[in-house]
Order: C-alpha cells, then structure tokens, then sequence
C-alpha cells in the first residue's frame, strides 16, 4: 500500500506495485509504460503513475 501526501496532506493511498515518480525530462519512459502522460520539457510538473495498480482496493479521497 502507498500513501502520498504533499506538505503532510493525505492526497492518495492505493494498493500497487510501486510508483514511478517523473519529471518531464526524467523517468518518462517509465511512466508510459505503466499507462501513464508524456509531459512537455517545458512543464514545471510531475506525475505520479502506479504500476500494476488493482482498482478495486484504490482509495482516493480528501482529507485533512
């Protein structure tokens, strides 16, 4: 199980594999082939993409 939380703010929990964390000019190929975006060089972004995720025991909610 994974919990992601930003500043300490509970943001996502699920159930996978693992997670690929990438920058549009880091780890991209990784997240494509886990289902995940292509992100433009020019973004100041990431993205966050399970790998091997069962949707069934996925739980995404606020909380604070």
């Amino acid at each position: 199980e994974v919990e992601v939380r930003i500043d300490g703010l509970f943001v996502y929990r699920l159930r996978s594999d693992g997670l690929i964390i990438a920058s549009p000019t880091g780890s991209t190929a990784y997240a494509l082939s886990s289902g995940g975006p292509i992100l433009h060089p020019s973004l100041e972004a990431i993205t966050l993409v399970p790998v091997t995720t069962t949707s069934i025991d996925t739980v995404s909610s606020s909380r604070t």
